[in-house]
């Protein structure tokens, strides 16, 4: 009976974590910079509904 042996490439699987982390860092960086003005805008309606009056 023949054994072949099955060897993973190294440029292989950091090409294939590449196609998969650019994209994911790429929705990250995204995601992070729309939401910034969401809690921005949160942070100053709560500021501004505070009571001023101590």
């Amino acid at each position: 009976m023949d054994r072949t042996e099955t060897r993973s490439s190294t440029p292989r699987v950091v090409l294939s974590w590449l196609i998969v982390l650019i994209p994911l860092g790429w929705g990250v960086v995204q995601s992070v910079t729309k939401s910034v003005p969401l809690f921005r805008m949160a942070t100053a309606a709560g500021t501004a509904a505070s009571p001023s009056g101590k």
